[in-house]
Protein backbone atom coordinates (compact mmCIF):
# COMPACT_ATOMS: atom_id res chain seq x y z
CA UNK A 1 0.00 0.00 0.00
CA UNK A 2 1.84 3.23 -1.31
CA UNK A 3 1.73 6.08 1.17
CA UNK A 4 -1.33 8.19 -0.70
CA UNK A 5 -3.58 5.16 0.00
CA UNK A 6 -2.97 4.98 3.25
CA UNK A 7 -3.88 8.42 4.14
CA UNK A 8 -6.84 8.20 2.05
CA UNK A 9 -7.60 5.27 4.25
CA UNK A 10 -7.10 6.95 7.48
CA UNK A 11 -9.26 9.83 6.39
CA UNK A 12 -12.00 7.11 4.92
CA UNK A 13 -11.96 5.65 8.48
CA UNK A 14 -12.25 9.42 10.26
CA UNK A 15 -14.91 10.40 8.38
CA UNK A 16 -16.70 6.88 8.97
CA UNK A 17 -16.25 7.43 12.50
CA UNK A 18 -17.11 10.79 12.67
CA UNK A 19 -20.31 10.18 11.08
CA UNK A 20 -21.26 7.48 13.44
CA UNK A 21 -20.21 10.51 16.18
CA UNK A 22 -22.90 12.77 15.12
CA UNK A 23 -25.67 10.02 14.01
CA UNK A 24 -25.36 8.71 17.69
CA UNK A 25 -25.89 12.36 18.69
CA UNK A 26 -28.96 12.95 16.93
CA UNK A 27 -32.32 12.67 18.70
CA UNK A 28 -35.70 12.63 16.91
CA UNK A 29 -37.55 15.66 16.83
CA UNK A 30 -40.16 15.25 20.19
CA UNK A 31 -38.63 12.47 21.60
CA UNK A 32 -38.31 12.49 25.50
CA UNK A 33 -34.41 12.63 26.17
CA UNK A 34 -33.11 11.28 29.52
CA UNK A 35 -31.02 13.86 30.80
CA UNK A 36 -27.61 13.10 32.86
CA UNK A 37 -26.70 15.99 35.13
CA UNK A 38 -29.69 17.03 37.57
CA UNK A 39 -30.76 20.72 38.28
CA UNK A 40 -29.60 22.38 41.18
CA UNK A 41 -32.91 24.20 43.18
CA UNK A 42 -34.64 24.26 45.84
CA UNK A 43 -38.33 26.01 47.18
CA UNK A 44 -41.64 24.95 46.81
CA UNK A 45 -43.24 22.74 43.99
CA UNK A 46 -46.50 21.81 45.36
CA UNK A 47 -48.31 20.29 48.37
CA UNK A 48 -50.05 16.67 48.56
CA UNK A 49 -52.97 15.90 49.95
CA UNK A 50 -53.10 13.62 52.34
CA UNK A 51 -55.71 11.82 55.25
CA UNK A 52 -53.80 13.50 57.52
CA UNK A 53 -53.57 16.55 55.96
CA UNK A 54 -50.70 18.04 53.35
CA UNK A 55 -47.36 17.36 52.75
CA UNK A 56 -44.86 19.71 50.78
CA UNK A 57 -43.03 18.77 48.08
CA UNK A 58 -39.93 20.49 47.77
CA UNK A 59 -38.07 20.89 44.25
CA UNK A 60 -34.91 19.58 45.45
CA UNK A 61 -36.98 16.60 46.34
CA UNK A 62 -38.54 16.37 42.55
CA UNK A 63 -34.52 16.93 41.27
CA UNK A 64 -33.39 13.59 42.97
CA UNK A 65 -35.29 11.88 40.25
CA UNK A 66 -33.91 11.19 36.63
CA UNK A 67 -35.11 14.11 34.47
CA UNK A 68 -35.62 13.98 30.96
CA UNK A 69 -36.29 16.38 27.87
CA UNK A 70 -38.96 16.87 25.75
CA UNK A 71 -39.79 18.64 22.73
CA UNK A 72 -43.29 19.52 21.67
CA UNK A 73 -46.04 21.20 20.49
CA UNK A 74 -47.83 22.97 23.05
CA UNK A 75 -51.48 23.75 22.92
CA UNK A 76 -51.07 27.04 24.76
CA UNK A 77 -48.12 28.63 23.24
CA UNK A 78 -46.65 28.98 19.58
CA UNK A 79 -44.30 26.69 17.96
CA UNK A 80 -42.45 23.84 19.64
CA UNK A 81 -41.31 23.95 23.53
CA UNK A 82 -38.37 22.32 25.06
CA UNK A 83 -39.48 20.99 28.45
CA UNK A 84 -37.33 19.87 31.12
CA UNK A 85 -38.67 17.84 34.00
CA UNK A 86 -39.56 14.54 35.57
CA UNK A 87 -41.99 12.02 34.84
CA UNK A 88 -44.86 12.43 36.39
CA UNK A 89 -45.20 8.94 37.15
CA UNK A 90 -41.62 8.67 38.66
CA UNK A 91 -43.16 11.58 41.65
CA UNK A 92 -46.34 9.59 41.84
CA UNK A 93 -44.15 6.54 42.71
CA UNK A 94 -42.15 8.31 44.62
CA UNK A 95 -45.10 9.87 46.55
CA UNK A 96 -46.69 6.36 46.94
CA UNK A 97 -49.26 7.07 44.58
CA UNK A 98 -48.63 5.56 41.65
CA UNK A 99 -51.23 2.81 42.00
CA UNK A 100 -54.15 5.46 42.67
CA UNK A 101 -57.21 5.23 39.70
CA UNK A 102 -56.14 9.02 38.85
CA UNK A 103 -54.60 12.03 40.84
CA UNK A 104 -56.69 15.52 41.00
CA UNK A 105 -54.01 18.07 40.04
CA UNK A 106 -54.84 21.71 41.48
CA UNK A 107 -53.53 24.95 40.12
CA UNK A 108 -52.96 28.35 42.03
CA UNK A 109 -55.72 29.99 40.35
CA UNK A 110 -58.37 26.98 41.34
CA UNK A 111 -58.24 25.13 38.09
CA UNK A 112 -58.29 21.44 38.47
CA UNK A 113 -58.48 18.49 35.80
CA UNK A 114 -58.30 14.65 36.77
CA UNK A 115 -55.12 13.17 35.05
CA UNK A 116 -56.28 9.29 34.86
CA UNK A 117 -53.54 6.23 35.58
CA UNK A 118 -53.30 5.45 31.50
CA UNK A 119 -52.10 8.98 31.25
CA UNK A 120 -48.83 8.02 33.60
CA UNK A 121 -48.45 4.65 32.49
CA UNK A 122 -48.79 4.82 28.71
CA UNK A 123 -47.23 8.18 28.18
CA UNK A 124 -44.30 9.58 29.30
CA UNK A 125 -46.37 12.72 30.82
CA UNK A 126 -43.56 15.61 31.75
CA UNK A 127 -44.03 17.28 35.14
CA UNK A 128 -41.73 20.29 33.53
CA UNK A 129 -39.55 21.97 36.06
CA UNK A 130 -37.84 23.68 32.86
CA UNK A 131 -39.14 25.47 29.78
CA UNK A 132 -36.38 26.43 27.16
CA UNK A 133 -33.64 26.08 29.53
CA UNK A 134 -34.94 28.69 32.27
CA UNK A 135 -36.67 27.47 35.87
CA UNK A 136 -40.30 27.94 35.46
CA UNK A 137 -41.38 30.91 37.61
CA UNK A 138 -44.46 31.94 38.44
CA UNK A 139 -44.45 34.05 35.02
CA UNK A 140 -43.53 31.23 33.25
CA UNK A 141 -46.32 28.88 34.95
CA UNK A 142 -44.66 27.25 36.70
CA UNK A 143 -42.90 26.42 39.36
CA UNK A 144 -44.25 23.00 38.35
CA UNK A 145 -46.41 22.18 35.07
CA UNK A 146 -48.12 18.78 33.47
CA UNK A 147 -47.04 18.35 29.83
CA UNK A 148 -48.14 15.69 27.26
CA UNK A 149 -45.25 14.50 24.61
CA UNK A 150 -47.95 15.48 21.85
CA UNK A 151 -45.52 15.41 19.31
CA UNK A 152 -44.84 11.43 19.91
CA UNK A 153 -48.01 10.41 20.41
CA UNK A 154 -50.49 12.73 18.28
CA UNK A 155 -53.62 10.82 19.89
CA UNK A 156 -52.99 13.26 22.80
CA UNK A 157 -53.36 16.13 20.61
CA UNK A 158 -57.06 16.85 20.98
CA UNK A 159 -59.20 18.99 23.69
CA UNK A 160 -59.83 16.29 26.61
CA UNK A 161 -55.67 15.87 26.93
CA UNK A 162 -55.18 19.65 26.04
CA UNK A 163 -56.99 20.24 28.99
CA UNK A 164 -55.23 18.61 31.21
CA UNK A 165 -51.68 20.78 31.11
CA UNK A 166 -52.04 22.05 34.05
CA UNK A 167 -49.56 25.06 35.09
CA UNK A 168 -48.60 26.72 38.60
CA UNK A 169 -49.73 23.34 39.83
CA UNK A 170 -50.85 23.80 44.09
CA UNK A 171 -51.55 20.51 44.86
CA UNK A 172 -52.09 16.62 43.83
CA UNK A 173 -54.85 14.98 45.88
CA UNK A 174 -54.66 11.05 44.94
CA UNK A 175 -58.51 10.01 43.87
CA UNK A 176 -59.15 5.93 44.38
Amino acid sequence: MTNCQTHASYRLIFLFAAALALIATIVPAGAVERLQDQPVTSGRAFSVVRDAGKIEVDLAELSTLPRYRLLTDSPWEEGRQEFEGVLLRDVLDMLKMSDASAVIIHAVDNYSQRIPREDWQDYPTLLALRADGAFLGRREQGPTRLVYPVLDHPELDNPVHKNRWVWLIETVERVD
